[in-house]
């Protein structure tokens, strides 16, 4: 079992489950910098309280291609409510309150009306415009709570797992590592990678390097069997 393959067009919307990078420019893999609550620095760049909330930062190279993390209608937000010291920035409502945000970008490339993506558009490029110190993409996943209706509701929540390819095989970050959860991580302690969207499916054993020691297939099989269960909700039409 595997993440839906979906296709952009109108109407189609998909949970967001996929890392949004593949690799950096010299092919290798993205190092995670901060997240929600976690420590440590390098060259300038200091995580001790820097996300007072949920979000990733993926150090790569000015230039690396991003990609959404599933489908949905995307639109550059730059300069507008929601996208405040984001600098370039481009938010995809993936349908039932639920939207991923793609920040400090070098250059947006989707259509400046808006459009219908998935996991293989990409987005634009990875840049350090905005409130930023080194260039890196800041992903943050937001929903709204229960009872709201607007973006400015909108509060920060836990990505969850993050699904990629590698060597054929279908991996879910960061528990391929042996880590329960993106919180707290040290910066640095976690380099990601993601050969695209078409692979056979979950692993009997963790691939080949470079992919970090992983733990038994059962807590990869687990975060994903959660968002299968919950998946019936993103095939059909928001209301």
């Amino acid at each position: 079992m595997r993440p839906i393959d979906r296709t952009a067009g109108p109407g189609v919307y998909g949970p967001p489950v996929w890392v949004p990078l593949r690799t950096s420019l010299d092919g290798s893999e993205v190092k995670v910098g901060c997240t929600f609550d976690s420590h440590g620095s390098s060259h300038g760049y200091e995580c001790a309280g820097h996300h007072d909330r949920w979000a990733i930062d993926f150090i790569a190279p000015t230039g690396t291609p991003v990609y959404a993390a599933d489908a949905g209608f995307a639109t550059d937000i730059t300069g507008k409510p929601g996208g405040s010291g984001f600098g370039n920035v481009v938010r995809v409502d993936h349908g039932f309150g639920s939207s991923t945000l793609y920040a400090h970008l070098a250059g947006v490339a989707i259509d400046p009306a808006g459009e219908w993506v998935d996991e293989t558009t990409v987005l634009g490029m990875v840049g350090s415009t905005g409130s930023s110190s080194t260039p890196h993409l800041h992903y943050e996943r937001v929903a709204l709570p229960n009872g709201a209706t607007s973006v400015g509701q909108e509060e920060s929540v836990d990505p969850g797992p993050l699904f990629a390819c590698r060597a054929g095989f279908l991996v879910a970050f960061p528990e391929v590592a042996g880590l329960d959860s993106w919180k707290g991580l040290a910066w640095g302690s976690l380099t990601v990678a993601n050969d695209g969207p078409d692979c056979l499916g979950p692993a009997e054993a963790a691939p080949a390097a470079p992919v970090p020691a992983a733990r038994p297939w059962s807590s990869v099989i687990a975060p994903l069997l959660r968002i299968i269960a919950h998946s019936d909700a993103w095939d059909r039409t928001p209301g």
